[in-house]
């Protein structure tokens, strides 16, 4: 079992689920008809994309400090989303995630 699969079951075990369980199960959610999260991203892609280039070396170095400073503490945790969370933003904002 891998580190992320460990993390995930633990998780599991933690909401009291059973392997493989999806915690919204038998929930009814009704799919949203406005905004979605395909725009939302791509708004975001769109926009970080113009902005990044441009940043001074100073403040983009800084916010690659913040944000493997905060991938690296998602990584101590358990919560396999906070790891999901991290990887998100770091590919969004162009910064290599560490292996």
């Amino acid at each position: 079992m891998s580190k992320d699969q460990a993390k995930r079951r633990n998780y599991e075990i933690e909401l009291g689920l059973r392997p493989g369980e999806n915690p919204k199960q038998g929930l009814d959610i009704p799919p949203m008809n406005s905004i979605g999260w395909t725009w939302i991203v791509s708004m975001l892609l769109s926009v970080l994309a113009v902005i990044m280039p441009v940043l001074s070396p100073a403040l983009r170095e800084e916010l690659v400090k913040v944000m493997l400073l905060l991938y690296n503490k998602a990584m101590e945790t358990d919560n396999p989303w906070d790891d999901f969370l991290m990887r998100f933003l770091l590919r969004i904002l162009g910064i290599p995630i560490p292996e």
